[in-house]
Order: C-alpha cells, then structure tokens, then sequence
C-alpha cells in the first residue's frame, strides 16, 4: 500500500488511524479492502451531526461535506455522504484522471507538499487545518493558492478526527516520531471515540475538558505492554471561526521516562501520590446545562493535578518537586476540590519516598548523584541526632529563615554534637558538596573559601527536611508530636 508515516503529525495521525483499524501493526501491511472498511465506517460517522459539526469549526474549516448550514437538516446527508465518499477514495486515482469533485486540480509535475508523490489536487483550510484559505496567496508556494496534495495524503488526513479528542471547543491529536508509540496511543484514543460514536442522538461531541490527563493515562496504559522512552507532542487547535489558533504542547522523553520508571520501580508510592493529586468531587461524566441553542454535551472532567504539571517540565521542576514528591502545599487561594491544599510532609510520611525523590532529581533535574547521595547521609546522620540527643533541631532547622541561618544552626548542631559524643556529624566535605559550588558561580561567594552558594541551597533544605522525616521513627513521631505540630504552626 501507499500510505506511509512521513514526519507531519496531522498525516502520520491518519496513518495510524488507518493501520489501527485495519488492526495491522505496520502502515504498509494495510491493503485496499482495509481502506474500504475504514471508509465504510467514517462516512456514517462524519455525516452525524455531532462529528460534522466538530469537523467543520475545529478541524476542516467549513468543508464542502459539512457545511455549518447543512450539518443539521437530514435532508442533506444523503448529498452530503455522496461528497465526501468521493473525497476518501481520490486516493484511488492518478493525476490524468477525473476527480468528480468541485477541487483545483494540481498542475502536470506537481508534488504534494507533504508526501513529495505526484499531487493531485490543490486544496485550503477546508481539508488542511490551520493553512490559509483559498482566495489567500501569502505563505504559499510559487504564487499559488492553494496547497497541492497527494489522493492518500488526503485520505490520512480525514481520516486523523477519528483518533482526536474535543476538548474545550478544539482539537486534541497526538503525535510521535516512535511509530510503534504512535499506533498505540491512537488506538487508546479511537477506543473512547467508540464509545461516542456508539451513542444514539448525539448532537455534539463530548468534551475532553483535561485532555492531557487522558492522554497520560493512556501512555501509562501503553507502558505497562512497551518499553516507552520517546517524547510526544499534543496539538490542541481550532481551525475554524472568528480565531483561529494552536497549542503544542511537548511532553520530553526525560519526563515520560521518569514517569514510567516511577509507575514500574516505585508503583506503590507513585500510585498513591497520583491518587493524591486527583480533583476531588469529580464525576467522571455528566451533562452540562442546555447551550443557548438548547444543545447538550457530555462533559468528561477527570483532571489530575499532577499529570497535568507533568507538561509544565521541565522547566517548572523544583515547584513540581516539592508540591508532588515532597508533598508541600501550594501557597495560592484554597479551592475545595483541589487536594493539594492538605499536603503535608510530615503527616504524609507513607507516600515520601527518597528513592522516587532521587530518581526526579536524577531523570528531570539531573542532580549530581554524588551530591544526592550526600544529601541522603547528612539526613540520615542529622534523624539520628534529633532522635537520640535533641528534638527541638527538628523545629529549629524547619523554621530557619536563608541559606546564611540555616548552615549556621547546622554548624552549631554540629558542635554539640561533638561535645556530647565526639561524633563528626557534619563532615566538612560534605557540607561542602551539598550547599557550594567551586569558584564564583553560585549566588554568593565567601571570601575565605573561594566557593560559591549554590543557587538551588533551598532545594537542598527541603530535601534534607525531607529525609529527616523519611527516617524518623513512628514511635519518636507519635512521642514528640506536640512539638513537631508547634514547629509546623510557627512556620505558617
């Protein structure tokens, strides 16, 4: 067969869509019967009002097939289906041949800008989104209107909405350069599509509200089949109306490997920390109130907090860090249904899990593992200390203010930890690794030392907090919890 993946994301969509409903694995296993199938299916589909309505604002701005006047009236799906079968099967033709559709036919020798096969007609925004409209020549080749393009590079492209999303009003299609990664996140999505479409006298699409929650999901889902170390690229656009306009969104292949080697190597933490960051008095659907034109829609409202700042890194790192890993509540208006307002380290000690922690900061972060490891011993040796000789470190060290105050209460723990046991609690070269840098790149450099403060010394005090709580007894908890709730409410 034809059809092939060639690097556009709105075509290798429809590539996929093809092959996975041919239930093939590779694009040039799929044969003409698998087309006509597909085919078969879709026009029955786009027709309803609910696809050609979403179709024709989001995706293929009013196309000849779904014109906003026509997506209502019954009388014109018979047309309507006609039309566009046509267009799903120009795939079929060569260039010298008729195309018994109202389209520009492309000139002798020209190539379709995608796919660089022998193009066949030259079409606009009605059937490649987010492209000029037919009467405008800027940003087209050669003077031309219009883009030419191939029959089965078409073809992809209607059949790409079946592997999308609605959501808020536009489109949500996702794309991999992994074409085995691709296939399977398409097959994810059609599967919800098939639940819509299997609904009786839908007059809208249903909305995806959160669609990077689902999407995810479905690559969670997707790795516990495959290996998954790749990245992904959503676009969420709407191609039609007043404004049109596009979104693309990255989700790195660091972030996505952290993700699963989290699901897999540390599932009972990651399951209970995502479970942590789910909206609260979410109903998975419901029915919004009647638009003004008295039209329902199924809202689907999943939202989980923390897979949707997955795609804020990694340049949002120590915020996601410190809210998910080290469970520290956000600082902005408190909204009921978000949870993340009751995080609470020290009374979340069963979801901190320094391995999880390290892993972050090691995949995302890319922290030293020498400094990390330093980090781990000074916290452990610190937990120790507050355990067996003084409490109250624990609440002097929570509630230092600076960098500058927080090394000096540790230099001074130091030397009375010297003093009562003639143990070296804080090794100097390791204090230096975890809040200097050589030379004068940190934010401030002390004149005797010719090192450095580093600029994350902050991130090294919550992750030495945090270890101090990770290691710390039940029962020195459960005994000291008077204080350790005083240190808390001076520190608010």
């Amino acid at each position: 067969m034809i059809i092939r993946y060639i690097g556009h994301p709105f075509i290798d969509v429809g590539v996929a869509v093809l092959t996975a409903h041919a239930g093939k694995s590779r694009p040039e296993d799929v044969t003409a019967e698998d087309i006509e199938a597909f085919i078969t299916r879709a026009l029955d589909i786009y027709i309803t009002p609910a696809m050609a309505g979403f179709l024709t604002f989001s995706v293929f701005s009013n196309a000849p097939f779904a014109l906003v006047q026509d997506v209502k009236k019954p009388a014109t799906f018979p047309r309507r289906r006609d039309l566009l079968n046509r267009y799903f099967h120009l795939w079929q033709l060569k260039p010298s041949d008729p195309i018994l559709v109202d389209e520009i036919v492309a000139d002798a020798g020209e190539l379709c800008r995608f796919s660089n096969d022998p193009a066949l007609i030259r079409v606009s925004q009605q059937f490649i989104p987010m492209i000029p409209g037919g009467n405008t020549y800027n940003f087209f080749p050669e003077a031309h209107a219009l883009l030419p393009i191939s029959g089965w590079c078409l073809l992809a492209l209607l059949a790409m909405p079946m592997a999308m999303l609605t959501s808020k009003g536009k489109a949500f299609v996702v794309h991999s350069y992994d074409e085995s990664l691709l296939l399977e996140l398409t097959k994810k999505i059609m599967a919800k599509n098939d639940i819509t479409f299997q609904m009786q006298g839908l007059e809208k699409m249903p909305n995806y509200k959160n669609a990077k929650t689902h999407l995810i999901e479905a690559l969670l889902m997707v790795a516990r089949e495959k290996p998954v170390n790749t990245s992904v690229t959503a676009y969420h656009f709407v191609a039609g109306g007043a404004s049109p306009s596009i979104d693309i969104i990255p989700l790195q292949s660091m972030v996505i490997e952290f993700m699963v080697s989290a699901s897999r190597r540390y599932e009972r933490a990651w399951n209970e920390i995502t479970f942590r960051a789910q909206r609260m008095e979410k109903s998975s659907k419901k029915e919004e109130e009647a638009d003004a034109d008295g039209v329902k829609q199924i809202i689907y409202d999943d939202l989980n907090y923390l897979y949707e700042d997955l795609f804020t890194l990694p340049a949002n790192a120590p915020t996601f860090l410190r809210r998910y890993l080290l469970r520290q509540p956000p600082s902005h208006s408190k909204d009921k249904q978000d949870p993340r307002h009751d995080y609470n380290a020290l009374k979340e000690r069963e979801v901190i899990s320094w391995d999880l922690i390290g892993l972050f900061l090691v995949k995302v972060m890319h922290m030293d593992k020498e400094r990390l490891e330093a980090i781990k011993q000074f916290g452990d040796r610190l937990a120790r200390y507050i355990q067996d000789h003084d409490a109250r470190v624990y609440g002097k060290l929570y509630n230092s203010k600076g960098d500058y105050e927080f090394r000096r209460e540790l230099i001074r723990i130091a030397n009375a930890a010297k003093e009562k046991s003639a143990v070296t609690l804080i090794p100097y070269d390791e204090f230096i690794k975890v809040f200097f840098i050589e030379d004068e790149v940190g934010d401030r450099v002390t004149p005797d030392s010719g090192f450095g403060v580093h600029a994350d010394w902050r991130l090294a005090m919550d992750l030495l907090i945090i270890r101090i709580i990770e290691q710390l007894s039940n029962d020195w908890i459960e005994n000291n919890r008077a204080v350790l709730e005083a240190t808390e409410k001076e520190s608010e």
